[in-house]
């Protein structure tokens, strides 16, 4: 049988670490400012599903799993006016095909892994590095320069002026495309140094930390509830059916009108392009925290602010 290799034991066997200026953290910071153009235009979101992960240990759910939140899934047909019959029947559709992960008979926040930006940053962030390193790397791919042009930029969150911030991100994901070379491509260098699915268990921290962000926030939401005269009728949890499909963190019922509404509960304020993402899921708010407060937008982009 052959061995399994985790990413620690490739790296002491292939790779002569040294003292890097920036850790892979540090590094992921400054990629996770094309998070999004990682996701869809630089192709990891179908890496990670078709190749790298899912595709080798993930199963979809099956049809006893799907029908445990057969209460909340009629709800959402019912009771939630917004969302069209084509639509609902779409994401029910998605979700018998979409697969997630299972360690140890339980669900694995890896299974957030295709969406998790973060994630991606980190990963690209240790190939970087384990091809910066690597003395006998077998790809004609300069990880050196890309090193040294990536890390002498400032992370994001530096409140950058917007022509700074496109400066940065051209030169990111100018790097970002040199990762492959005339022979191979993308895929094959990245399972070249995660040559198992165990090797991606090392950024489960990352979605652990975003998942308890987000759920002190959805406490902090419940908390004001009896402000905005909700009741609460639906909780999502990790790997729910709902929250996959829909988007939807919570059903309420507003106890003045009678109406159902469809909320997303995220730590801070999502950028524009993401907000425009989740009202096209035909969401009803979508609720962040801003220090002491709740904040909900709806569909036409108003805000209104609820102290916890």
């Amino acid at each position: 049988m052959t061995e399994i290799l985790d990413l620690f034991k490739l790296i002491d066997e292939r790779v002569d670490v040294g003292n890097e200026d920036l850790s892979y953290k540090k590094l992921g910071r400054i990629i996770q400012q094309v998070r999004k153009w990682l996701v869809y235009d630089f192709g990891m979101e179908e890496l990670m599903m078709k190749h790298l992960l899912f595709n080798k240990i993930g199963r979809v759910y099956t049809k006893e799993e799907i029908l445990k939140e057969k209460d909340t899934l009629l709800l959402i047909k019912n009771k939630l006016n917004r969302i069209p019959d084509w639509y609902f029947n779409k994401q029910v559709n998605y979700i018998k095909e979409r697969k997630f992960i299972i360690r140890d008979g339980k669900w694995s926040p890896e299974s957030k892994y295709d969406t998790n930006y973060s994630v991606h940053s980190l990963i690209l962030s240790d190939l970087i590095l384990m091809g910066k390193n690597d003395k006998n790397c077998p790809f004609d791919v300069d990880f050196n320069d890309i090193y040294n042009q990536i890390s002498n930029l400032t992370p994001y969150y530096r409140n950058k002026p917007n022509k700074e911030l496109e400066e940065t991100n051209k030169i990111i994901k100018k790097c970002l495309n040199n990762i492959k070379d005339k022979n191979n491509k993308l895929k094959d260098i990245i399972e070249y140094y995660f040559p198992n699915p165990d090797c991606f268990k090392k950024y489960i921290w990352r979605v652990l930390e975003t998942t308890d962000t987000g759920d002190k926030a959805e406490e902090s939401f419940i908390k004001v509830t009896p402000k905005l005269n909700y009741e609460i009728k639906s909780r999502g949890f990790n790997g729910s059916v709902v929250d996959i499909a829909f988007g939807i963190d919570f059903i309420v019922i507003d106890i003045k009108t009678g109406e159902y509404l469809s909320i997303q509960v995220k730590n801070t304020k999502p950028n524009g392009f993401e907000i425009d993402g989740y009202f096209e899921k035909y969401l009803d708010f979508i609720v962040w925290l801003d220090g002491d407060y709740v904040v909900l937008m709806d569909k036409d982009r108003k805000e209104k602010r609820f102290k916890i």
